[in-house]
């Protein structure tokens, strides 16, 4: 065996990977904003939606025209997601494009175990989507996780409690 295939070897016995992927034709552009998360967010969204709805509630009463309370209260959901990925430096964010041809992948030296990809929340005319997808990250495998219109989550419908 030469002395990069024995390299390559240990990289992968060390190393837990994830191959991941974007097919998402319902976005323009179809790419997304994406964190490794050590623990599902969704509970502290709903905190931090909660904590912030007195604030929030204020700044839709001090504008008159219709149309742009519906965008404040629309925007609501994804201000708070976002505000998730304060704690993560950009370093450790990625851009992940609807691209087969490009192969995106991660891989870390610790210790593994469940894991979150959390994208940053896009809006499409009539949703405010994201995708928070837990899997599980085992020393010396490399796993395949695909975000997708299976696993995506509408932030307005989990922000109203309809999921």
């Amino acid at each position: 065996m030469s002395q990069q295939n024995h390299s390559m070897d240990e990289f992968r016995k060390g190393t837990w990977r994830l191959k991941i992927s974007l097919d998402a034709p319902f976005l323009n552009p179809p790419a997304v904003l994406w964190a490794l998360f050590p623990e599902d967010p969704r509970k502290r969204f709903l905190e931090d939606l909660q904590r912030m709805r007195a604030s929030f509630q204020k700044q839709v009463e001090a504008v008159a025209d219709a149309a742009i309370r519906e965008q404040i209260l629309r925007s609501q959901p994804a201000v708070t997601w976002d505000h998730l990925f304060k704690s993560v430096s950009g370093d450790k964010v990625g851009l992940l494009t609807d691209a087969p041809e490009i192969v995106h992948l991660i891989s870390a030296t610790d210790s593994g175990g469940e894991k979150w990809i959390v994208t940053k929340a896009v809006q499409t005319r009539s949703q405010v989507l994201c995708w928070c997808v837990p899997f599980r990250a085992v020393v010396g495998e490399e796993s395949v996780l695909a975000l997708n219109k299976d696993n995506v989550l509408d932030l307005i419908k989990i922000a109203e409690g309809k999921t």
